[in-house]
């Protein structure tokens, strides 16, 4: 079975404790619901990002939960077959310094007497010592190893599984290190590391940190001591690159076709961010009707799972979790007020402690994200009033359950391609034993087969927003996937309808 990656951000996930935000508790309470859609692997960011500074008598809410609740969730996931991976960040070092000493504040022996009678008697607690004398992170060395080596001990005793190294590029900036300095230091990093175990290194590359040559890019990757790599990196290729400057608001068919050519082609440890957010940004600016994004969007999909990787990411806030989705801007605030500001930083005096202000301001790049699918606001987890948020006047619910039952549903088009991945994994295409070719019926379908031993599989995709007429004998063929019918029939019709993807082994 393939491994799948989330990353999950649990704060807009189940609320058990009724913070007004999710929790770790809440994942335990709902770990079932990520084995429905055959998630094994959960990607949280640092834990000691929950532990913010800590100044005199500044009152502290656990609102994520203890230590100890995700160490719980830890051992409960693995006995269901759900690992857990956690994010070491490097562009957050500085903030990591301070967190680790808060927390270590917090946990040292002498303050758990006053804390846990407080808390008994408040449900709260406050600190009494002072934590305002830490200085900004200096990008020594050896004060990294440290910071790292600390915080990896913490990893293993949570019983964390995976490492993700992310934002490398970063550290080789602010070390002013070049980039054969910065593949020994990373190394060592990984080799020196105590206790190591069994613990899986992992690690994650944007776009900027390579040349445009994918094979520059295997060759960057290899020469650090990953067990795994993860590439957000075709989401800002299509976004980015310059000669695609205006892909945002063309859409370009010879674009997509050199996308899918070059996910297909991979090795096999390198897998790619299905990077829910940053596609949002590209089909959102589409100029497609509703009804072609969504086929857009099943596309997109059936790429990036349905390719020579054994293991895929799955990322973005869409299972389950608190959904904007505005189709015009103007449902925040005042109309003439949004048009005269040409800044994203549009309330700038709004003090309100609201997650809501900020993603409604850029609601109109995430409303057409692969999963966002509005139901009503009395279904999903935490459908809860709470008054922690500044509730936008269209807020809306996810919930999966309700989606599994749409037969049109993007929730349901990414389980059937998962169960056809696992059921079919074998005449997959793998990038040592398959003979993988591609060509044109005409312009704009591209047709991609792979020949192996006992199976022969062709992928036929429409590339263009438009129905476009083929000619092609679907007799000898039985079709498995087919993004316009959930049943996976076909007929020996002309034409294939826009972004359309059909899977077809031959008999």
């Amino acid at each position: 079975m393939n491994e799948i990656y989330y990353k999950l951000n649990y704060w807009y996930f189940y609320d058990s404790n009724s913070s007004g935000i999710g929790d770790y508790n809440g994942i335990l309470e709902k770990i079932n619901y990520f084995k429905k859609l055959k998630i094994n692997n959960l990607i949280f960011d640092s834990f000691l990002e929950n532990y913010e500074e800590i100044t005199n008598n500044l009152f502290i809410k656990k609102h994520f939960g203890s230590f100890e609740d995700l160490q719980k969730l830890i051992k409960k996931s693995k006995k269901i077959g759900i690992k857990i991976s956690m994010i070491f960040d490097f562009k957050k070092i500085n903030e990591y310094s301070k967190l680790l000493k808060n927390f270590e504040i917090i946990n040292s022996s002498e303050n758990q007497d006053f804390l846990n009678l407080t808390f008994k008697k408040t449900s709260s607690y406050y600190i009494e010592k002072v934590n305002d004398k830490i200085n900004n992170f200096v990008f020594d060395s050896n004060e990294i190893k440290k910071i790292f080596f600390k915080i990896m001990n913490l990893y293993i005793e949570l019983g964390i599984d995976k490492i993700i190294l992310k934002n490398i590029d970063y550290l080789s900036e602010k070390m002013q290190v070049n980039k054969k300095k910065l593949f020994i230091f990373i190394n060592n990093l990984i080799k020196n590391i105590e206790n190591k175990k069994k613990l899986i290194f992992i690690g994650q590359f944007n776009f900027y940190f390579f040349h445009k040559n994918s094979l520059e890019i295997i060759r960057q990757i290899k020469k650090f001591s990953f067990d795994e790599y993860f590439l957000d990196f075709w989401s800002e290729f299509l976004i980015n690159k310059k000669n695609n400057q205006d892909l945002l608001k063309k859409y370009s068919h010879k674009v997509m076709k050199y996308l899918i050519k070059k996910i297909i082609k991979f090795p096999k440890k390198v897998i790619f961010l299905f990077n829910n957010d940053e596609y949002a940004k590209i089909n959102s600016r589409f100029f497609f009707s509703n009804d072609i994004k969504v086929f857009f969007n099943k596309l997109m999909a059936a790429i990036f799972i349905l390719n020579n990787h054994n293991i895929y990411i799955l990322q973005g806030d869409e299972i389950g979790q608190e959904n904007i989705n505005f189709e015009y801007e103007d449902y925040l605030y005042d109309k003439k007020e949004y048009l005269r500001s040409k800044d994203i930083n549009l309330f700038p005096n709004n003090k309100k402690e609201s997650d809501f202000i900020t993603r409604s301001l850029l609601s109109k790049l995430n409303n057409k994200a692969i999963f966002a699918w509005n139901s009503d606001s009395s279904l999903g987890f935490n459908f809860k009033k709470i008054l922690y948020f500044a509730t936008p006047k269209n807020y809306k619910i996810n919930n999966l359950e309700t989606n599994l039952e749409n037969r049109d549903s993007l929730f349901l088009w990414y389980k059937n391609l998962i169960d056809f991945k696992n059921l079919f994994s074998d005449s997959l295409p793998t990038y040592k034993n398959s003979k993988i070719s591609s060509h044109f019926l005409n312009p704009k379908i591209l047709f991609i087969k792979i020949k192996k031993i006992n199976k022969n599989v062709i992928f036929v995709i429409n590339l263009s927003k438009k129905e476009t007429r083929f000619l092609f004998n679907f007799s000898n063929y039985v079709c498995k996937i087919n993004s316009y019918n959930w049943t996976g029939i076909i007929d020996n019709f002309k034409t294939l309808k826009p972004f359309q993807f059909l899977v077809l082994e031959k008999k």
